[in-house]
């Protein structure tokens, strides 16, 4: 089954802490909807090399601004499904980027986490002590900037990928519709059509 992207000059980003299931996920929206795939930290790699030697040169700060410029690029593409970084949010510079953008918010808790990250030791972010404690608290400190930049919130515990991509895919189609246009086309057609409408 497939379906269309949306005439909708927004583009969809999906957030969300590690092990949500971000790039999972839009993997599957871009195969439903023909949508064009971007994983920003790829892209980051590409242009600035591996992440853990962005962090070890110049800590998060250098990060940021990097992710900033790949996710304002990103932002100006059409017909693409972007999944962003876990801290997409912590800029305030990000923030505002996405503020024009359709945001699904993939929330999770830490036991459903816990079985997804594999690789928590290689991760800069997890770094610091117990990795799991170390997610919880990051996820405590962004919960809210998820929120507040999501325009929909999404489980995404334990649906499949293509499961929460034909969902995110409805929801993206649903607000593009306009019932102004939807009254205005009804009101234009002749009156003995409407009459038959209504019998």
């Amino acid at each position: 089954m497939s379906a269309t992207v949306p005439e909708d000059p927004r583009a969809l980003v999906l957030v969300g802490p590690m092990g949500a299931g971000k790039t999972a996920v839009a993997h599957a929206y871009a195969d439903l909807t023909g949508a064009e795939f971007v994983d920003l930290d790829q892209r980051i790699a590409a242009a600035h090399g591996p992440i853990p030697e962005i962090f070890a040169k110049g800590g998060e700060a250098a990060f940021r601004s990097a992710e900033t410029e790949v996710l304002r690029a990103a932002l100006a593409e059409t017909g693409t499904v972007i999944s962003a970084g876990g801290g997409i949010v912590h800029s305030q510079r990000n923030r505002d980027l996405l503020a024009g953008a359709f945001v699904v918010f993939l929330s999770i808790d830490q036991a459903t986490a816990r079985g997804r990250i594999r690789d928590a030791q290689s991760r800069p972010m997890l770094a610091g002590g117990d990795p799991m404690q170390v997610w919880q608290r990051i996820l405590d400190e962004r919960l809210p900037l998820y929120t507040a930049a999501a325009t929909e919130i999404v489980d995404a515990r334990s649906d499949t990928p293509e499961e929460l991509a034909a969902q995110i895919a409805t929801s993206y189609a649903m607000s593009t519709y306009s019932p102004t246009e939807a009254s205005t086309s009804e009101a234009h057609e002749p009156r003995a059509e409407q009459e038959r409408s209504a019998r």
